[in-house]
């Protein structure tokens, strides 16, 4: 059912909904002539005489908040950089700086105005909002606001120039009720015609009303004022005043009773009258006969709010209240009566509305739905402001499992008393119940109800209520202490369609809030990535700012393309035209500004969580602009630092532009280091190009070095952290670098050797560049040696990755090939000059241990180190041991060094006995070592032939053999060494595997068959199998999957590794006496005993295949099988669980000794589970849709066991383990 707001929440301050037609406070006053005095509360003066005139004049009404003068959007040519003094206009957008922007886009902007006078400040710094309850408002018609305690009042003109306002201070009402204590005031400003400062009416939550003629006695302690009573019940409190017309106000009571206050002056006596509202002559509402509720007539309940609405005849007007149960329409007159016009069951009508949105459902109302608000719009549209409660589902709850309520308007339409739906608008905005007082959430409408702000006690939504428009803004207030205290209402700004809304903050002051009505209302659905791209935005530009009150956020259920949005801006911000960009005068500086830009976008995303929403190349693309910035930066610095490179570039841009037609003005090489650093790939092509050419000066292909070194270095200080920064795999190559293209690998590698054949010449160019260069150019040889082997290889590897995903290897073998040539011509001058520690890094690195056993051989490449040959190969078998062995020793070969050869006996035996028997057979190379006596060495290649052997049957030989080849290892059988038992047991687990594998295929191969007699069709093995698991356990597909493939292999005798064991036997189906989880923890220890031959399980996964083991074990069992024990004794409770699974799988490992690493409670299972990695490691053949299906599996096997664990399964599971330990 209904219900009121808290009365800690109900007493913000409402101006009233008024139609923008009719004379309001908002708008020309209009003289009044004292109304006709009825039967009313007769009104006292405390001190001074009656309407005195202010000594003080109000500021002009044309003056607006933060003299917006200046507010005017525009590109200034004279913000531009003065780096750029040539070129033309950079197309941002340019603001003044007298205003300060916390959030800024095309439908909406909000600034801060003015701060709040110093009183005010002091005392909202240190208000504890969690406890104490205030309210405030700002009022438009008479440029003045208020905040309100429950004791005191602050009024200022907010807007005056001056930096902080004048404060009139005003001792409220205070109330002896202490639960009314707790309440704050209502007030209303009193405006006059001409040029006074307006008066102050305050009324208490008991009722008592006090009338200042003038701020003005805010100066002067406010001890002279006019009092008055609004005569209420003792339940009732006061919840809100309305301004009717300028001397007429209503008040609503919690009881949804309403008052006028009427303020006159007859002979220089000022009357303030107060009268309750009579129903008077009214038409019986026909709408109670089509809305049933249960409301009885006159049971209104509580009050709510009120919204004023179009004129009528005879100078009234309509007024609705809103009530916990019905929504009354009245006729108010400006000569002292009123009428109930009408009235209906709004909850049932709520109701409805809920259930054609599809919200409701047949039944009882288990919404907890609740009235918040009305106004009117200029169609005279009835809005309410509602909420309700969120779906059941896990995003429904706060993080301290409070739950969440979403909030909607419902809009209808009345016509001669007949009500129907007009629409039902979604606020997009789920929150707890804010729990502080005072923050009871209201409604501002714009442009006439086209669209609607909804503020909350820290949030502000704004929505378009156009139809087909989803333009929706969320502004959160980043600091828990701070709260918004009161709203202006819309004010259109003169000549255009921005509606300006100005709010107190409680740590901020005074903010304006424009809303762009025209753009608002030409947000469509189509623009969504925009809406997300424009959250980006603010997050970026103005997040960041310390003195921001807002938090940027985005929500993990965002709608739109978050890869086109980040993209679109990251591509905008790297060639500067972000049109919220700070124009900055030095471009080292605004390239800086713009990395810092960069990053912040992607800490955005990856703070917020959504990261990983992004597509890979999406994330390459975020890198790539990023270090396009970078290299950018670091070549500009550089040639600010050496001017003689700019030639280079400025001869490649020159003939960029030939080949574009793009003209960039006087000084194109600013231009294009603002606005086309995407196209720097091009230009660095073109310096490459440019400097390779025949006969090309040294000096210049020392400037083109400078700029290859300069941009390599870059990158890879880039690269370094860029992988995770935005989350992308180490070995995932599917995306080309825009530094490894076909053109930019080879144009690097030919700078490289433009380079070495000079040097290694030695020609004298002592005319052209110095000593000192010269020795610059050998250094950075080196870099460009690197360089050309890194581009090479990163091209690679994305070519490898091409062929993975089309099968088609020609590219990628010619560029194997090729890189073999390139890294040839690149070792020799790096020998010829000097640099031969690099030749040999790089050839290690590159893992060409051919070329690198060359180099081994060379004397002069030894002497280089300070060792022999012979010294330096050593080093270098000790690192890579067998694969540079084998190259060195097949070099021996080849080159007739067979006494080199043989002479490694003496160092490295075994792996020289590795290279001998490379040639032969595996498959009979133990048959060797047998003969030879070497049975530990026969032993170990059966243990590796064993892990390859297709079928468990040809294990079980070989495994055989094994132990056979062991036990004939050790003599003495009863004196075994640890490591002889070791193996032996090795040996024995395999065989237990095996055995394991011939007695499940018996098992499984009985469920066939009485699965197949049972089904009339005729069904295969593996199928049968995975009927009943389904039936049992209610696997889904992937699952079924996974028991069908590996049944299928059971069936045909293939010999399944560990981890598909372990599924089998904790999916297989019950029957049979097989304990599948006692004897799937027996394969994993088994895994872990063999975890250094192939085959095994890896030890990366052991934890989590337990943890998979110990899941399915909790979750094997029907929930009503372990925890249904009401009625039933201890023994009996006992005896039931000891026939479940769970509770067989639990006892036989408490059978086993040291088994304490084997056991897991449900949280240890519930901890991970195998991760997306660890499933693509496992399954490398799978397609990455295939990794996420299985991933999903492994997820709702822990979302099951987590609703258990909140069951009791934990309690549950300890009481089993008592019972095992026999307590």
């Amino acid at each position: 059912m209904f219900s009121s707001p808290a009365p800690s929440q109900a007493n913000l301050r409402r101006p009233a909904r008024t139609h923008p037609s009719y004379p309001t406070s908002r708008q020309a006053s209009v003289a009044i002539s004292p109304p006709r005095t009825p039967r009313h509360q007769a009104s006292s003066y405390v001190g001074g005489s009656p309407f005195s005139t202010s000594r003080y004049g109000t500021p002009s009404a044309t003056l607006r908040m933060g003299q917006k003068m200046g507010r005017a959007r525009h590109a200034d040519d004279s913000m531009m950089d003065l780096d750029a003094q040539s070129e033309r206009s950079v197309g941002t957008v340019g603001e003044s700086s007298a205003i300060k922007y916390f959030a800024h886009r095309t439908e909406l902007s909000v600034s801060q105005s003015a701060h709040l006078p110093r009183e005010v400040q002091k005392i909202t710094v240190r208000a504890d909002f969690q406890e104490d309850a205030w309210s405030g408002a700002i009022d438009a018609t008479t440029g003045y606001a208020f905040v309100m305690s429950n004791s005191v009042c602050f009024a200022w003109c907010y807007r005056t120039m001056s930096v902080l306002p004048t404060c009139y201070i005003f001792p409220t009402p205070r109330d002896v009720n202490i639960e009314r204590s707790r309440l704050t005031p209502v007030a209303e400003f009193v405006p006059y015609d001409g040029a006074r400062e307006p008066g102050l009416l305050v009324v208490s939550p008991s009722g008592e009303i006090r009338y200042w003629e003038s701020v003005d006695a805010g100066l002067s302690g406010a001890e002279k004022y006019h009092q008055s009573q609004v005569n209420m019940d003792q339940t009732e409190y006061v919840k809100t005043v309305y301004r009717y017309e300028n001397l007429i106000y209503i008040v609503l009571t919690s009881g949804g009773q309403l008052h006028r206050l009427t303020i006159s002056s007859s002979m220089g006596q000022c009357n303030i009258i107060a009268t309750k509202f009579k129903s008077g002559t009214y038409l019986q509402p026909i709408t109670r006969y089509f809305f049933a509720g249960n409301a009885k007539a006159g049971d209104s309940g509580a009050g709510i709010a009120l919204a004023l609405g179009s004129s009528r005849a005879k100078h009234s007007r309509d007024a609705w209240l809103l009530t916990e149960n019905q929504l009354q329409k009245w006729e108010v007159s400006v000569d002292s009566w009123e009428k109930l016009v009408d009235e209906m069951d709004v909850r049932g009508f709520v109701y409805n509305a809920l259930q054609r949105a599809g919200i409701a459902r047949d039944g009882a109302h288990a919404l907890d739905e609740e009235l918040l608000d009305v106004a009117v719009d200029s169609n005279g549209l009835i809005l309410i402001l509602i909420s309700y409660a969120g779906k059941s589902d896990a995003h429904s709850f706060s993080a301290s499992n409070t739950p969440t309520r979403t909030y909607a308007i419902v809009r209808i339409k009345e016509e001669k008393c007949v009500y129907t739906e007009e629409g039902f608008d979604p606020v997009s905005y789920d929150m707890i119940r804010d729990p502080r007082p005072g923050t009871a959430p209201r409604m501002i409408l714009v442009d006439g109800g086209a669209s609607v702000v909804v503020h909350f006690g820290s949030v502000v939504v704004v929505a378009s209520l156009t139809k087909g428009a989803t333009f929706r803004q969320t502004l959160s207030l980043k600091d828990p202490r701070n709260r918004t205290l009161g709203f202006g209402d819309a004010q259109r700004i003169d000549g255009t369609n921005t509606w300006e809304i100005n709010a107190i903050v409680a740590h901020n002051g005074l903010l304006n809030f424009d809303v762009h009505a025209d753009k608002v209302q030409a947000f469509y659905a189509g623009t969504q990535t925009n809406q997300l791209k424009s959250t980006l935005e603010q997050a970026i530009f103005y997040g960041s700012m310390d003195e921001n009150p807002f938090l940027f956020s985005l929500s993990p259920h965002h709608e739109g393309n978050l890869d086109a949005a980040a993209t679109s801006l990251s591509r905008e911000i790297m060639n500067s035209n972000a049109y919220l960009m700070r124009p900055i005068l030095d471009l080292r500086s605004h390239l800086t500004y713009r990395i810092d830009l960069l990053r912040s976008l992607v800490l955005f995303l990856t703070n917020n969580g959504v990261a990983g929403h992004l597509s890979i190349s999406g994330k390459a693309q975020l890198s790539e602009d990023a270090e396009k910035l970078s290299v950018a930066s670091s070549i500009w610095r550089m040639v600010n630092a050496n001017s003689h490179s700019k030639s280079a570039l400025l001869d490649a841009l020159g003939t960029y532009m030939e080949r574009t037609g793009e003209e960039l003005g006087e000084d194109p090489l600013r231009i294009f280091f603002r606005h086309k650093v995407d196209q720097l790939g091009v230009l660095l092509f073109g310096v490459y190009d440019r400097v390779t050419l025949e006969r090309t000066p040294l000096s210049m292909l020392l400037a083109g070095s400078r700029i290859a070194c300069t941009a390599y270095e870059a990158v890879d200080r880039h690269r370094k952290d860029a992988r995770t920064v935005y989350g992308m795999e180490q070995d995932d190559h599917r995306i080309a670098q825009w530094t490894s293209t076909a053109s930019q690998v080879e144009s690097f590698y030919r700078l490289y050797i433009a380079i070495a054949m000079p040097l290694a010449r030695n020609h004298d160019r002592s005319t052209e560049v110095t000593l000192a260069e010269v020795a610059e150019l050998r250094e950075m040889l080196k870099t460009l040696a690197n360089a050309v082997l890194a581009l090479f290889s990163e091209r690679g590897h994305h070519l490898f990755a091409l062929t993975r995903e089309t099968g088609n290897d020609r590219a990628y073998l010619e560029l194997k090939q090729r890189s073999a040539t390139v890294r040839q011509q690149v070792v020799g001058p790096l020998i010829i000059n000097h640099a031969a520690p690099t030749a040999f890094k790089l050839m290690a690195q590159y893992e060409d241990f051919r070329l690198l056993a060359e180099l081994c051989n060379r004397q002069d490449c030894a002497k280089a180190f300070g060792d022999d040959v012979d010294v330096l190969s050593d080093r270098y078998i000790m690192e890579f041991e067998d694969a540079f062995a084998f190259e060195l020793y097949k070099w021996y070969q080849e080159n007739g060094q067979l006494q080199k050869l043989i002479g490694q006996e003496d160092h490295h035996p075994e792996i020289l006995g590795h290279f001998l028997e490379k040639y032969p057979d595996p498959r009979i190379s133990w048959m060797h070592d047998i003969v030879t006596g070497d049975y530990n060495k026969a032993a170990g290649a059966l243990a590796a032939q064993g892990e390859q052997e297709r079928t468990f049957t040809a294990q079980k030989i070989v495994f055989s053999l094994e132990k056979l080849c062991q036990l004939a290892e050790s003599n003495d059988m009863e004196a075994l060494s640890d490591n002889d038992e070791r193996q032996i047991q090795k040996c024995e687990s395999a065989l237990e595997t095996v055995s394991m594998q011939e007695k499940l295929l018996e098992e499984l191969r009985e469920v066939a068959e009485t699965e197949q007699a049972r089904d009339p069709k005729s069904l295969s093995d593996d199928q049968a199998i995975v009927n009943r698991a389904a039936r049992e356990r209610n696997f889904g597909a992937a699952t079924q999957n996974i028991i069908r493939r590996c049944t299928r292999q059971l069936f045909e005798h293939i010999a399944l590794g560990s981890e598909d064991l372990i599924d089998l036997l904790t999916l297989k189906p019950s029957q049979g006496l097989t304990d599948g989880f006692f004897e799937a923890c027996m394969i994993c220890e088994r895994a872990a005993m063999r975890q250094d031959q192939s085959g095994t399980l890896p030890p990366g996964r052991q934890q989590s295949a337990l943890q998979t083991i110990w899941r399915r074990a909790f979750l094997s069992d029907p929930w009503g099988d372990l925890s249904a024990i009401s009625g039933l004794t201890d023994d009996e409770a006992n005896e039931q669980r000891s026939h479940t699974a769970l509770f067989n799988f639990m006892q036989n490992l408490s059978h086993r000794q040291d088994s304490d690493h084997l056991w897991l409670d449900p949280a240890q299972a519930t901890h991970e589970t195998p991760s997306r990695e660890q499933i693509a490691a496992r399954y490398p053949q799978y397609s990455q849709s295939q990794v996420l299906e299985l991933e999903s599996v492994y997820e709702a096997e822990r979302t099951l066991l987590e609703e258990r664990r909140a069951d009791g399964l934990d309690v549950l599971y300890a009481a089993m383990r008592m019972q095992l330990l026999g307590r």
